[in-house]
């Protein structure tokens, strides 16, 4: 493995993920919702990178910064995770986080975690595989276009 990592995870895949959780909080404010950093501990075992009020109470959001495909940034299709790298279920199973939001170029598409998981147990079977030989991570790639009707909302940078 190339590259310098922190806990199984490349450096830059970490500094990637702050610059998104930042962005994203920034967005946040200036669409005038209230915001609140979720603890380390529920960063970690929950998934939970913060909260946002919707329609009068916090609900917890896990942040997915933009990926690279191919060696290239775009938005067209997400990464989601089954299993993370250490072989245990992944943010799409966790219990605890209300909503998803990935990055795009222009901002946020947040997603009800509960709705991509259906979406992802119906269709798993015509869905690609992004895993990796050397891991126990499962992942796949979900395209941005058909699962638009599932759009909880969508934020723009101002």
């Amino acid at each position: 493995m190339k590259g310098i990592y922190y806990k199984n995870a490349p450096i830059s895949k970490l500094i990637q993920g702050k610059k998104s959780e930042d962005l994203f909080k920034k967005i946040i404010l200036e669409n005038n919702f209230e915001y609140k950093k979720s603890s380390k501990m529920q960063d970690i075992y929950q998934h939970t990178d913060c909260f946002v009020k919707f329609h009068s109470k916090f609900r917890s959001i896990d942040v997915k910064s933009i990926k690279k495909l191919k060696g290239e940034f775009q938005d067209d299709r997400f990464y989601i995770e089954i299993k993370n790298d250490y072989g245990i279920p992944g943010w799409l199973y966790s219990n605890d986080v209300n909503f998803i939001a990935f990055q795009t170029f222009e901002g946020f598409d947040i997603y009800k975690t509960k709705k991509l998981r259906k979406y992802y147990e119906t269709n798993k079977n015509a869905l690609e595989s992004a895993s990796k030989k050397d891991s126990p991570a499962q992942l796949y790639l979900i395209e941005r276009k058909k699962i638009k009707n599932l759009l909880y909302k969508n934020l723009k940078m101002i």
